[in-house]
């Protein structure tokens, strides 16, 4: 299963204020009137840090030389090369790499902050670029 970007409120004046771009980009994909519901969770995690690893992952998409990726796949490929889950062997032979969840109720904060360096040098490493230059790029975004 897919990990999906946090979408990040805000209550503001008795609603719920969009605070990241993937809630912005939500809410602007909804029709005059749609209804949604919205499950509110408080947690231990970084939330700043979790938004800075999806606009990461969104730059790194948007500069990889490769057809069709997005935040969302880069994300379940990053997971199967730093291999974080394990590989299932069907009884055709074929293999599938079943990812671990990196939610937050699956998750620790020590253990996504050790996940995310990784990352950070592995998308570095494909792009070219110091990791503080990838960091800054994603601030922007954020």
């Amino acid at each position: 299963m897919t990990d999906k970007p946090i979408l990040t409120f805000a209550r503001s004046l008795g609603s719920l204020r969009p605070t990241n771009s993937f809630a912005e980009k939500a809410i602007k994909a909804l029709g005059e009137g749609d209804r949604v519901v919205v499950e509110i969770k408080r947690s231990s995690r970084n939330h700043a840090r979790h938004r800075l690893y999806w606009a990461m992952l969104s730059v790194a998409a948007e500069n990889l030389p490769t057809d069709g990726m997005d935040a969302e796949l880069l994300h379940d490929v990053l997971k199967q090369k730093l291999e974080l889950g394990h590989w299932i062997e069907l009884p055709s032979g074929d293999r599938i790499f079943d990812g671990r969840s990196t939610s937050f109720s699956k998750m620790s904060e020590p253990e996504f902050v050790a996940y995310f360096e990784r990352v950070q040098k592995v998308l570095a490493k494909w792009l070219g670029v110091p990791v503080e230059a990838l960091l800054e790029n994603a601030e922007m975004e954020v």
